[in-house]
């Protein structure tokens, strides 16, 4: 257990706030009738059309409301660790660590292409091909730094394999993965999974109260309508001193993905 100004796993409870964890243990009862509430509820309107027009009050989402609150207060100020998930070349690595980890931005696109042609990854008709061909500026991307939020997801190979497999970050290497393209892509840099610590006030796609309690309820066979996010976004660039660097061949990266388990090993 830990306060809110101490550094929150999403999957491990012993590092959540003292005063969260209190509040879900003594809200458990509560929070279990309103989603059973909601079950039936939902099960009505499937069978009544007139429930599907005037939706019952669920009795309990008042209670309900109150405690999300407080639990979004109890992690207010907190940290919550995150995975970054990429490839680099050494280069890359050097400049993250001096300038910290930002958003996607055409800027940064274009950096990381000049770093790989410099260093001999790649042709130059290859790297030109790169900067017309990439999403870094568009819409939905431009300006948010991703992070994976659970170990879970880390050591699914399903759901973080591309994004270490292919250089360049999903902005760049989105569409140019076919052919000898992809053989290029997947033969740059290291897997690398760099661990931050992001302030939970800043994350822009979900809020961590509201996600540690679904987690809470799952973990104790609560059937929940949404299941908690396993990955966030911010605005902001992370400086390099706060981060943590996991490189493919070391223990902490194995630690981390259980890579060597992988049915196609990276």
């Amino acid at each position: 257990m830990s306060s809110a100004a101490s550094v929150i796993e999403q999957d491990a409870e012993e590092t959540w706030p003292d005063n969260l964890l209190a509040i879900l243990e003594t809200s458990l009862e509560e929070l279990r009738h309103f989603e059973i509430e909601r079950r039936n509820i939902d099960a009505l309107m499937q069978r009544d059309i007139r429930a599907r027009i005037h939706t019952p009050h669920n009795k309990f989402a008042e209670a309900r409301s109150a405690i999300v609150e407080r639990c979004r207060s109890a992690v207010r100020g907190a940290k919550l660790v995150g995975y970054h998930c990429t490839r680099l070349l050494d280069q890359e690595a050097e400049l993250i660590w001096r300038d910290g980890l930002k958003p996607a931005s055409s800027d940064l696109a274009v950096q990381k292409i000049d770093i790989a042609l410099s260093s001999g990854a790649i042709t130059r008709p290859f790297a030109d091909k790169l900067r017309r061909n990439n999403l870094a500026g568009k819409e939905g991307r431009v300006g948010l730094l991703w992070f994976v939020t659970d170990r879970e997801t880390l050591r699914d190979a399903g759901s973080v394999e591309r994004l270490l497999r292919s250089w360049g970050g999903e902005a760049v290497y989105w569409g140019n993965e076919s052919g000898s393209d992809g053989t290029i892509l997947g033969s740059i840099g290291t897997p690398t999974i760099i661990t931050a610590h992001i302030n939970v006030d800043e994350i822009k796609n979900f809020d961590t109260g509201t996600n540690l309690l679904l987690r809470y309820l799952s973990s104790r066979g609560v059937s929940v309508a949404n299941k908690a996010t396993d990955n966030a976004y911010v605005k902001t660039s992370i400086p390099g001193a706060l981060l943590k660097f996991h490189r493919l061949g070391t223990e902490t990266f194995e630690h981390l993905t259980g890579e060597s388990s992988w049915t196609n090993r990276l």
